[in-house]
């Protein structure tokens, strides 16, 4: 028996569906006890489910989706009032694969007798993640002067799904189902939901193409576009360095034949095929490159382009400008070595001005229109949070912001010394050999300074005012701010005074310069650090 309006769907028996689901928020956080804005809260992620739905029965389709999804909720809020010292941050972060359950069911709307009319509904079950909560907390009494800090990590899940959200009128011409809503998913979010279901017609079987769990090093990120249209490219992000990129697609269905007539290809790059074992549907693209690059990769069935991804790999050439003739571009201070007599005359001071100039590469991750959304993570402290130092507020971020005025932006550039100190007078009687201080030396000013163990954290970076880390803007003069669009700057003025009593003392800086970035919850490293600042008392002025 014909049913009516469903009679142009009645002979489909699978569906390739996709469903995106999203949420953008940013609100100020309000004091708790006031109406004074005293932070910011930012929600990024993004859950795709993605499966072959088989029926028709009673005109309803349902099957099993490839989940995958990503987090990331952050809020940071200073509450300081009235001498009271207090400030905060959390971040929920995660992302997983699993699976979950979509449904489709059609039926027809009579109303008053009129003619029926054909609709369609979507629900989708089980979208379950498990994420990480990071919340850090800092108080100080202003009558005692007493400090309290808070550091806690816990495990967590976030929930996404819905259920009698979308609801449409079926289209009057062709098989495709698609469009896009907001959404009230579980818990109180609200996201977008866009949506593309697709009758099983073509020579491309259903599936996608994801990182492949053992590659640990490169990261998905959400595009820009994200929310305001129904498709946008996906993007993988890794760092410039050793090792590749590994890439697994996933089809169904997954047959031997359909295996054996699976292609990849890179544009700009060498790809190999298969990269575990004889598994044609893993595939591999080495991130050790002289510069950054876009490389869209393509799976192809038969010659036909199925599945399309965008590996980003980054790079920043850096640029040291010590030149004694000039002026550093951020804070107006002489570069090059400028060692001078102290303020009291009663000793030198060995001092070098270095300016610092980091060029993103490829250019396009920063101009590009769809392009991974590095800016839109919430800020996570860097690497060297304890409770005896505060290199994060290295970082900029609310309330802290770097010298362009701009807060995070997913970029920073921080630096890592190493002091040495050598003291003795062979002069003397009896004479004192010159030897190298150690960090048991009485004089705490006289104990050496290593470089941090873990090779991303900034031990010279106590704050981002003598940094601009926001590569997204520019104006045309570079000083006291912005930069041109696509570089991060930092300057530093690493010294050190020496007495005249005690001016047999040597002492030796180095420096070293590191751009970081932050991929999907964990900072990156930029490799190649040198050193740039070398000085002993030989070099002071007469």
């Amino acid at each position: 028996m014909s049913e009516g309006p469903l009679d142009a769907w009645s002979d489909v028996t699978e569906w390739s569906a996709q469903l995106v689901f999203s949420v953008t928020e940013d609100h100020d956080i309000i004091r708790s006890t006031g109406s004074n804005v005293v932070g910011k809260s930012h929600t990024r992620w993004q859950v795709v489910a993605s499966g072959r739905l088989s029926g028709p029965v009673a005109s309803s389709w349902q099957g099993d989706g490839l989940v995958s999804g990503s987090w990331a909720e952050g809020s940071n809020a200073d509450e300081s009032a009235q001498g009271w010292i207090e400030y905060y941050w959390s971040t929920v972060s995660g992302s997983g694969t699993g699976t979950g359950t979509i449904f489709l069911q059609m039926s027809i709307d009579i109303t008053n007798g009129a003619p029926g009319v054909g609709r369609y509904s979507l629900q989708a079950t089980g979208l379950e993640f498990d994420v990480t909560t990071t919340s850090y907390t800092y108080t100080k009494d202003p009558v005692s002067g007493i400090p309290s800090e808070s550091y806690d990590i816990s495990p967590g899940q976030r929930d996404v799904s819905f259920s009698e959200e979308v609801d449409q009128p079926l289209p009057h011409s062709g098989l495709v189902l698609r469009g896009n809503k907001q959404v009230s998913l579980s818990g109180s979010a609200i996201g977008n939901i866009s949506w593309s279901l697709i009758p099983v017609l073509g020579p491309c079987p259903f599936g996608r193409i994801d990182i492949d769990p053992s590659d640990t090093k490169t990261h998905e990120i959400s595009s820009t576009l994200l929310g305001t249209v129904p498709q946008t490219l996906r993007h993988f992000v890794t760092i410039n360095g050793t090792g590749d990129v590994v890439l697994r697609a996933t089809i169904f269905p997954d047959t031997p034949l359909l295996r054996s007539k699976v292609t990849w290809e890179a544009d700009g790059a060498r790809i190999t095929s298969p990269a575990q074992g004889a598994d044609r549907l893993t595939a591999k693209i080495s991130r050790n490159r002289p510069t950054g690059a876009r490389i869209p990769v393509k799976l192809k069935i038969e010659g036909h382009i199925c599945f399309e991804v965008v590996v980003w790999i980054i790079w920043c050439k850096l640029k040291a400008n010590t030149n004694t003739h000039d002026i550093s571009s951020i804070n107006k201070r002489p570069l090059g070595p400028h060692p001078h007599r102290n303020g009291h005359d009663d000793g030198y001071v060995a001092v070098a001005g270095i300016d610092w100039t980091a060029t993103i590469q490829p250019p396009r991750i920063i101009t590009d229109n769809d392009r991974p959304a590095i800016e839109a993570q919430p800020r996570v402290a860097p690497p060297g949070t304890t409770k005896t130092n505060h290199y994060e507020l290295g970082v900029a971020g609310p309330g802290n912001p770097d010298v362009s005025g701009s807060g995070f932006s997913g970029w920073d550039m921080s630096r890592q010394k190493r002091v040495k100190i050598f003291r003795g007078n062979p002069d003397k009687v009896p004479p004192e050999p010159i030897t190298e201080t150690t960090k048991n030396d009485p004089d705490p000013g006289s104990r050496p300074v290593d470089y941090p163990a873990n090779d991303i954290e900034g031990n010279d970076d106590l704050g981002p005012r003598d940094e601009d880390s926001n590569p997204y803007d520019e104006a045309t003069h570079q000083f006291p701010g912005r930069g041109k669009k696509g570089t991060l700057r930092s300057a530093d003025q690493p010294n050190s005074e020496f007495l005249d009593a005690e001016f047999e003392d040597g002492e030796t800086f180095r420096v070293r310069q590191q751009n970081s970035k932050k991929l999907n919850g964990q900072w990156n490293k930029e490799p190649g650090q040198t050193d740039v600042f070398d000085t002993t008392n030989d070099d002071f002025p007469p």
